[in-house]
């Protein structure tokens, strides 16, 4: 298989014929929610002070899209979650992530190093089932991006099935314990169908695609629906507030292939100090991590995957995000309710996406971090 002619525009029907969908031989779009306006944006702690480009980016009036599932005929499934058709890949803005633009419109792709799996072998298995089968999920599965790029999507589905069409979903065999939990639990309704995504492709009359119910990390305010699903799904009803730490620090310092902070001992010591509880995510079972999201009212981290885990923090827990790498943690705190406060590296230069290699470590001011931490507390 070559799958290297670019991105294909597909032209879907519209339907609102949900028995029928994914059913008529032909490509089909079933919007499932309207698009909703954004809620006001929050007010930057300590905006004055930060770059105008940043605060432009955080009060942006992006539109949002609508919510809707897709399903394309004909077509291969590969690696994690990438779909081609006539040697070309599929890709929407509201399906996959826009950064796979990058590496997908060039003939031949730049896919990096172990996204690309059974993609360019020619000698993979292909799998070739009779029935529908949803795509949900997709290479990059760390874990901030799978929050809100891949959870949207199996929420959707498993949507799709309390409506009466369950589908089933394809899902990675050597995925990490942690995404195998949440395929089997939001695929429940249509099961699950495993495949080695090294060395198989997956055949299908047609897949059910859900979008990620956002473009370019404009969320919509529908996230707060996942949200909801989520917390009910552990227990928990969306008003309780459990108990825990009120102040909550969420620290990097055991992920070292990860972990930029160098100073991040000193800063854990001067949290402390304020009543602060330390806590590493990838030790505690995702509940137990859901618990504490719920029961804090100030949660400091640094900017990246554990602290998007705000976006299951009650409305008005204050955020305090060391360093700022995109306007993403700025859309959680919009939808979310959510009062933000970005704290720079201590040489006040930003670490963003287009750092590249050791220039991405920093450290922080301990003290300046402080002040805003006490500002947030009051």
């Amino acid at each position: 298989m070559t799958a290297t002619a670019g991105i294909a525009a597909v032209r879907f029907a519209d339907t609102d014929d949900l028995a029928g969908f994914g059913l008529t031989g032909q490509d089909q779009r079933l919007r499932l929610f309207g698009a909703l306006a954004p809620p006001a944006q929050l007010p930057l702690h300590r905006e004055a002070l930060l770059p105008a480009a940043i605060v432009a980016e955080h009060y942006a009036a992006t539109p949002r899209p609508d919510v809707a599932v897709y399903a394309l005929t004909g077509a291969e499934l590969a690696a994690n979650g990438l779909l081609t058709r006539g040697g070309q890949f599929f890709h929407r803005p509201d399906c996959l992530p826009n950064y796979f633009l990058e590496w997908l419109n060039r003939t031949p792709h730049t896919l990096p190093e172990g996204l690309a799996g059974s993609l360019d072998r020619a000698d993979a298995e292909v799998l070739r089932l009779d029935h529908p089968l949803a795509c949900a999920i997709h290479p990059n599965v760390i874990w901030g991006h799978f929050l809100v790029e891949i959870l949207p999507r199996l929420y959707l589905l498993d949507l799709l099935g309390q409506m009466g069409r369950p589908i089933p979903l394809a899902a990675p065999s050597d995925a990490p314990d942690w995404l195998k939990r949440f395929a089997v639990t939001y695929g429940a309704r249509g099961g699950v169908v495993w495949y080695d995504p090294r060395q198989q492709r997956v055949a299908a009359p047609v897949f059910i695609v859900p979008g990620m119910m956002q473009i370019d990390w404009a969320l919509s305010p529908l996230f707060n629906l996942m949200v909801a699903d989520v917390v009910a799904r552990c227990g928990m009803a969306e008003t309780h507030v459990p108990e825990g730490p009120r102040r909550l620090y969420l620290s990097r310092g055991r992920i070292t292939w990860t972990n930029r902070l160098r100073n991040e001992p000193a800063v854990e010591a001067m949290l402390a100090q304020l009543g602060f509880t330390v806590a590493h995510p990838e030790t505690l079972s995702f509940p137990e991590q859901l618990r504490l999201f719920r029961a804090a009212e100030v949660i400091v981290g640094e900017y990246g995957s554990v602290l998007h885990n705000a976006i299951f923090a009650r409305p008005g827990t204050r955020i305090v995000a060391i360093n700022r790498h995109n306007w993403l943690q700025g859309e959680i705190a919009r939808i979310r309710r959510q009062p933000l406060a970005y704290v720079p590296p201590d040489d006040g230069v930003w670490r963003d996406v287009s750092t590249q290699g050791d220039a991405r470590s920093f450290s922080v001011d301990v003290g300046d971090l402080r002040r805003v931490v006490m500002e947030m507390l009051q």
